[in-house]
């Protein structure tokens, strides 16, 4: 009896052993399991802002839904999930919006606090969030991602434009002419400021500053349109991305001007340069108008 017992047992150990992996072998086919977090740039915890993609950059936020205890239809509760898992990618797509930095440290989330018409102009765009992707779970939970486009037609930058969007652009300042940097003889397509080494913070309206405090690069001289469309700067956010810069492979074009930053200022969010620099800077925007087209690059 006690050799069958056994024999019976050692059966049923061998089942329930092969049984997690023929069910995880099955699922496969149909389930994605999302086993590590979004990777966040700026943002709360469950979500991003993707500054990686320059013009083509998006807003980001997961959400996850778990089916109801009371039913007990697979099919139905993942329904439940999937609905739940939406509306918590709306609440933490709002979380992430909100924290998006203008300049000097100061978060959307500040301007809408004093502006209702924005405040809800933002319910708006969260409310025409795209699913980008949906991650239904082997426990019948549900994760959605859900998406908006940073910069461009029914962007986000679209929808907070009269934050940064100053009306007519003023003209650049001039160089200073005791820099021996104002007069420029080389043609450049964009500028490059490195500000590696120091804790730079992507914004959406960053500015550069020179050493006197002046603003030689900012909102105020660009178009709206342009700020819109590719955003005043792109960020460089690793090696592998300031190697494609110094590639030519940018906004800046194939022959930037590079700029190394010798400080920052606003919260971290804008880059101050030497007078010489920007002198510099500023002498080759005025031959060719790179500023204008808002080819600078930001690297980190």
């Amino acid at each position: 009896m006690s050799k069958v017992f056994s024999q019976v047992m050692l059966f049923l150990v061998a089942i329930f052993s092969f049984l997690p992996i023929s069910l995880a072998q099955n699922a496969q086919a149909v389930t994605v399991v999302v086993k590590e977090p979004v990777l966040l740039e700026q943002s709360a915890q469950m979500g991003r802002i993707n500054w990686k993609q320059g013009a083509n950059g998006t807003v980001e936020a997961i959400g996850i839904g778990f089916p109801p205890q009371n039913v007990h239809n697979f099919a139905q509760g993942r329904e439940f999930a999937r609905e739940a898992a939406i509306q918590d990618g709306y609440r933490n797509l709002e979380e992430v919006i909100q924290e998006l930095t203008i300049n000097s440290g100061e978060t959307l989330h500040s301007f809408m606090s004093r502006d209702d018409k924005l405040s809800k102009k933002i319910d708006g765009l969260i409310a025409r969030a795209r699913i980008s992707r949906e991650i239904p779970q082997a426990d019948g939970s549900y994760r959605v991602i859900l998406s908006l486009h940073l910069y461009g037609p029914g962007s986000l930058a679209e929808t907070v434009s009269p934050v940064f969007a100053t009306g007519k652009p003023l003209e650049f300042p001039p160089t200073y002419k005791d820099e021996a940097a104002a007069s420029v003889v080389e043609i450049y397509t964009g500028v490059v400021l490195d500000a590696r080494g120091l804790p730079l913070e992507p914004a959406l309206s960053p500015r550069v500053y020179d050493e006197r405090g002046r603003i030689v690069y900012g909102n105020m001289y660009l178009e709206p349109g342009k700020m819109i469309d590719k955003g005043l700067a792109g960020y460089s956010l690793s090696a592998d991305m300031f190697t494609a810069v110094l590639d030519g492979h940018s906004r800046a074009g194939n022959k930037p001007l590079i700029i190394k930053a010798i400080a920052l200022r606003d919260d971290n969010c804008s880059i101050v340069i030497s007078n010489a620099d920007a002198d510099a800077m500023l002498a080759g925007n005025t031959a060719v108008g790179f500023l204008k087209d808002c080819a600078v690059i930001f690297v980190k």
